[in-house]
């Protein structure tokens, strides 16, 4: 069975810091607060991933690219690569 693509994202972002569910994830991207512990894990998600999947998340997560990059900005303090 194919992966989603924010189950991508979560599993890029439980790489190197402890691991991210992509459920945990979604509600991040959709406006809850991460815990401390789970900010590094949130940033390697949405920081190394190639930028053009970030249209396909903005898609599975009911945004626009825009409101994911404007919340990209807020929890990393950067936008989308």
């Amino acid at each position: 069975m194919a992966m989603t693509v924010l189950e991508m994202y979560a599993q890029h972002g439980s790489v190197s810091y402890g691991e991210i569910t992509a459920q945990r994830l979604q509600d991040i991207l959709l406006g809850k607060s991460p815990a401390e512990d789970e900010i590094a894990s949130v940033r390697q998600a949405l920081m190394e991933m190639p930028g053009d999947a970030a249209y396909d998340l903005a898609i599975e997560l009911g945004l626009s690219y825009q409101a994911l990059n404007t919340r990209a900005q807020a929890l990393c303090g950067r936008g989308l690569p």
